[in-house]
């Protein structure tokens, strides 16, 4: 029987209901192989840390449905996908050992993603950090989590406010890191 002669001798009402559960099983069956694929990874690898901590359950992250401009967004983007050109994921391009992939600036800290966003004292960076802000509570309190749970918590961030603001910093902070380092 073709799909046709189903259509046009069924109930509609019968035929939407089958469509429905098939994409309900589509989409049941797509999350739980995203599930097993996302926990492959995390057990494989220490590549895309960041990303599995922050990216916990298959839905759209709040901050791509927020009204950012393009360029924020694609920072916390690579933030989140650790697609920069911070010593933390530079460094594995050729094998250095993590405790080696420190801040070219000097601070003599490793050069992750939480050095640059909180801690870098290189004049520009800090600069960048303080002008983005200037009259406004910063982003997240470091307080006494450790450094990769702050991260993680501003990432996941569900605050618009903080949103907007972690992608400006964002930006800012990995258009002059990247102009330093030519």
């Amino acid at each position: 029987m073709d799909i046709e002669h189903i259509l046009y001798t069924s109930d509609i009402k019968e035929v939407e209901y089958q469509i429905s559960i098939l994409k309900k099983t589509l989409f049941n069956k797509f999350v739980k192989h995203w599930e097993k694929e996302r926990m492959d990874l995390i057990n494989q690898s220490s590549k895309l840390d960041i990303f599995h901590q922050v990216k916990t359950e298959f839905c759209t992250s709040k901050y791509l449905g927020e009204h950012l401009f393009p360029s924020h967004r694609i920072a916390l983007s690579r933030i989140r996908l650790s697609d920069h050109k911070f010593p933390i994921e530079t460094g594995r391009y050729d094998n250095t050992s993590r405790e080696q992939r420190v801040c070219p600036f000097g601070c003599g800290c490793i050069g992750n993603e939480y050095h640059y966003l909180f801690e870098c004292t290189q004049p520009f960076i800090k600069k960048a950090r303080e002008e983005c802000e200037r009259g406004e509570e910063p982003m997240i309190s470091a307080g006494p989590m450790n450094n990769e749970q702050t991260l993680i918590d501003l990432l996941k961030s569900t605050d618009p406010e903080t949103i907007r603001q972690s992608g400006k910093v964002n930006s800012r902070i990995q258009t002059i890191f990247k102009e330093l380092m030519g």
